[in-house]
């Protein structure tokens, strides 16, 4: 049991589920602007997410509202209305040729704690896994790690009164142009944030039924 557990908590079970049901991909905004104070700390939010062997290979790229950079990325966006009305727009990128960097830096960090134990593990199987993996296989195994930190991301706007939009739609090779990224730097996704308004919502919320996607032994 967590210390955060055995001490209590301020959130609730019910007061999640609340906050899930809430959230809803609105692909139009008012123009009501997002504080700074809103928007960092949801990433503060997206950057605590859990990722494989702890390794966070994610990279988060903020277009601000005034940013030169604005309709460059709303265009790389395929001008979606989510993008073009947006007040905030981040792009999550996945760095899979960051991972025996960071790797690397987590074998330092645990040396000079005096965890030869962790740092070994590391040194000798997570870095020798890095260096084996198949390229397909090692973006997937990033954009799984990424695409954490994105719904991470999208809940702590909802919680903080705002709306957001996952786009998957996107012009990679026009998005790595934009922020100077390497070819191998994997897209994984742009989430736009603001005030959504009622023509953002396309209809009602649809779910399959729970039974179809859950089995229980």
């Amino acid at each position: 049991m967590t210390e955060e557990a055995k001490g209590g908590h301020p959130w609730s079970v019910d007061g999640f589920e609340q906050l899930t049901i809430a959230r809803r991909s609105v692909r139009r905004f008012s123009d009501l602007p997002v504080s700074e104070h809103i928007t960092r700390s949801a990433l503060r939010s997206a950057h605590l997410a859990p990722s494989s062997n702890n390794l966070q290979p994610w990279e988060f790229h903020w277009v601000r509202p005034d940013s030169p950079h604005r309709a460059s990325a709303v265009e790389a966006c395929l001008s979606q209305p989510a993008a073009a009305t947006s007040a905030e727009l981040i792009f999550f990128i996945g760095r899979p040729d960051l991972l025996s960097d960071r790797a690397a830096a987590m074998v330092a960090h645990f040396e000079a704690a005096g965890n030869e134990g962790t740092a070994s593990y590391y040194r000798d199987q997570v870095a020798l896994n890095v260096q084996k993996m198949a390229p397909e296989d090692r973006n997937a195994w990033v954009d799984k790690s990424v695409a954490l930190a994105a719904a991470q991301f999208m809940l702590a706007i909802k919680a903080a009164g705002f709306d957001s939009c996952p786009m998957e739609g996107l012009d990679p090779d026009m998005v790595r142009s934009l922020f100077g990224l390497p070819q191998e730097a994997t897209v994984t996704m742009a989430v736009s944030v603001g005030e959504g308004i009622p023509e953002g919502l396309y209809g009602p919320r649809l779910r399959f039924p729970m039974a179809d996607h859950l089995s229980e032994h």
